[in-house]
């Protein structure tokens, strides 16, 4: 039921995204992934957005106005990158410097992207309210995402929207 009403409903498609560095090209003639990539509207399977190996690593969005956030979608890319999407939080934040952590990712199992299930965090009391959405993945490595998906609606003119 809600999958279909927030269809209409996206967020962060094609809005201003950034991450905390830009890792190399899966294939040598292609350009590095960069954190635009992934709010591209086009699930591929691929690592659209991917940093280097460092310490925690991350990607956001600014979602360009106030939201109340119900859904995100995170799409990983199939194997053999698929590896690097089996940990991290997602975060929202009104201001993009003080963030809340939504959602935790811990167990070991990798999301999936065109060919598997992707990971889906649902606002479980309401609504939240933010402008700002992150992916963060703890520890060292690379974050490597395909899509993420932001669904919600506009908060109220004046209201506690984020």
């Amino acid at each position: 039921r809600r999958a279909a009403a927030a269809a209409g409903l996206a967020r962060a498609r094609g809005r201003a995204a950034r991450q905390s560095s830009i890792g190399p090209p899966a294939a040598a003639d292609a350009a590095p992934p960069a954190a635009p990539g992934a709010v591209n509207g086009r699930i591929r399977g691929t690592a659209q957005s991917r940093t280097r190996n460092e310490d925690g690593p991350w990607w956001q969005v600014d979602l360009g106005t106030r939201a109340r956030l119900h859904e995100v979608r995170v799409f990983g890319p199939c194997p053999p990158s698929a590896a690097r999407l089996d940990r991290f939080t997602i975060e929202t934040s009104s201001d993009g410097a003080r963030w809340v952590t939504q959602a935790v990712k811990r167990d070991p199992l990798r999301v999936g992207g065109v060919d598997a299930a992707p990971f889906w965090w649902r606002a479980g009391a309401g609504p939240v309210p933010a402008r700002h959405l992150r992916i963060r993945r703890p520890g060292t490595g690379e974050l490597c995402l395909d899509q993420v998906q932001v669904y919600g609606e506009p908060a109220a003119p004046g209201g506690s929207g984020a």
